[in-house]
């Protein structure tokens, strides 16, 4: 007969939830391997350093001799093909494994802004492991046995994040989140929720030790945030101090609203997630008047170091927020997607949509005009970060993605349905009509360029506004889905 394995189970702040703490026993007689978890899976194909994180609860170090990761496709051309990663090393006690592909440890640390502590094993699968597909399963083992089995929730959840299923006690919904995108990685550190999970102490941004171990060593430090972006507007500084953290109860509600706000989108891909995503924003969309986005841009667009003013899109420069009109140093209401693509003009819906319409100087604003963006040309006098040419305008690189997103929405948002017209970004330049280009350039645009806190400010103020979000800015990752 099998030994029963003990376990302490310690409930958790998330109880309210639903969800409990797995708390690793120090008993000798506990089985090693039920302290092994997969923590992180990471989409990162364009830059090929894509890694699994594996992370030991334990207090004791795990051997991986004999250990691999099992990757299975499905819904693919490639349905059942299984690939075989071997690991090596140890996985330390309260440490991590990190699985990557074909890449050194060096180059990986440099692209992710991380340097691996000494409780991190690095492994290169030498090109073998491949995240790119919306449909695959990854399962640990030791030799033949099972340890870490994600089938079931990824069958009924479709996440590229893989839990225990034969710890009942754990629970599933715990780790909804989608497959993780390469600049929102965390590789070495676990989110704030799995810190809770795992009955880890939390630690404000003033003692974090980015790589370290505090002095206890089942302490990890700076554990992390779901989204690492790097990338701010100018005026716009990080300002995650212990002072202006947001407790974790609170953190949780909102990572919760959103992903409730976009559950009949999640696990879909192509054309079904964009006919999902379609129906989401529009569902609760309240278009303004043209003359109440004077007051909104205001609030929507506010430079975070002066509450007087606003961000200028193009020239990337703070004006006084009552400065509006026609005059060449006024600023005024640029529509990115230009509104003689479509010829929707100024009324309600996509002439009024906040999601794509930013301050401008009016001298900028004339300018652009309505060409397609692309790069290349010559640097625009006024504004020397932004290049035009006979049929396309670059803006600066530092809001590249920003418009990139705002465009993916307007293309999501106007399909043609409750009287709108129909919207369409197409790869090419010189467009007419109800299209606008280049879709290729503005995709590259979008991982180059990711997003930024003024971004996600700015989503969430102008759902106050009119009721909608920019998918996006929520989920870049959507992007390559649908495009």
């Amino acid at each position: 007969m099998k030994k029963m394995l003990s376990v302490i189970l310690t409930v958790s702040p998330l109880l309210m939830m639903g969800y409990v703490s797995p708390v690793v026993s120090d008993e000798t007689g506990r089985n090693k391997l039920d302290s092994v978890y997969i923590t992180e899976i990471v989409d990162s194909k364009p830059h090929r350093l894509e890694f699994v994180e594996l992370f030991n609860a334990g207090t004791q170090d795990v051997s991986l001799s004999g250990w691999v990761i099992e990757e299975t496709r499905g819904r693919t051309t490639s349905k059942g093909l299984v690939t075989t990663i071997s690991l090596t090393g140890n996985l330390p006690a309260k440490g991590f494994v990190i699985v990557a592909r074909n890449d050194d440890q060096s180059r990986f640390e440099s692209y992710f802004s991380v340097a691996l502590a000494g409780n991190v094993t690095y492994i290169n699968s030498q090109d073998s492991l491949i995240i790119n597909k919306p449909y695959q399963k990854f399962i640990l083992k030791q030799g033949s046995r099972i340890v870490d089995n994600h089938e079931s929730v990824f069958l009924h959840n479709q996440r590229r994040i893989a839990v225990r299923t034969d710890f009942s006690q754990f629970n599933e919904s715990a780790f909804k989140m989608l497959r993780v995108s390469n600049r929102n990685a965390t590789p070495g550190k676990l989110t704030e929720k799995q810190t809770t999970l795992f009955g880890m102490p939390r630690v404000s941004s003033r003692n974090a030790t980015p790589g370290k171990l505090t002095e206890k060593p089942t302490a990890i430090l700076n554990l992390a945030r779901d989204d690492t972006s790097e990338k701010l507007e100018p005026h716009v500084k990080s300002a995650e101090t212990e002072s202006h953290a947001k407790p974790v109860a609170e953190v949780n509600n909102v990572k919760e609203a959103i992903f409730a706000y976009y559950k009949n989108a999640i696990g879909e891909t192509g054309q079904p997630l964009k006919a999902a995503l379609n129906e989401i924003i529009k569902k609760g969309h309240k278009p303004l008047t043209y003359s109440r986005v004077w007051k909104a841009l205001k609030e929507t667009d506010e430079d975070p170091n002066n509450p007087d003013n606003v961000i200028l899109l193009y020239k990337q420069t703070a004006k006084e927020k009552d400065s509006i009109g026609r005059r060449a140093d006024d600023w005024n209401r640029e529509h990115v997607w230009a509104k003689t693509h479509g010829r929707f003009g100024t009324r309600r819906g996509p002439g009024t949509d906040l999601h794509h319409i930013k301050p401008a100087d009016v001298t900028m604003n004339r300018a652009r005009g309505n060409l397609d963006f692309d790069n290349g040309g010559s640097a625009v006098r006024e504004a020397p970060l932004c290049k035009k040419d006979e049929d396309s305008w670059e803006p600066p690189d530092v809001v590249k993605g920003d418009i990139a997103r705002m465009l993916f929405y307007m293309d999501v948002r106007y399909e043609g349905g409750d009287r709108q017209i129909d919207l369409e970004l197409v790869d090419s330049t010189g467009t007419s009509g109800s299209q606008l280009g280049k879709l290729s350039t503005l995709k590259q645009w979008h991982q180059d360029d990711p997003v930024s806190d003024f971004e996600k400010t700015r989503n969430d103020k102008i759902q106050k506004l009119q009721g909608n979000r920019n998918p996006f800015i929520d989920y870049p990752l959507w992007v390559e889905e649908i495009w």
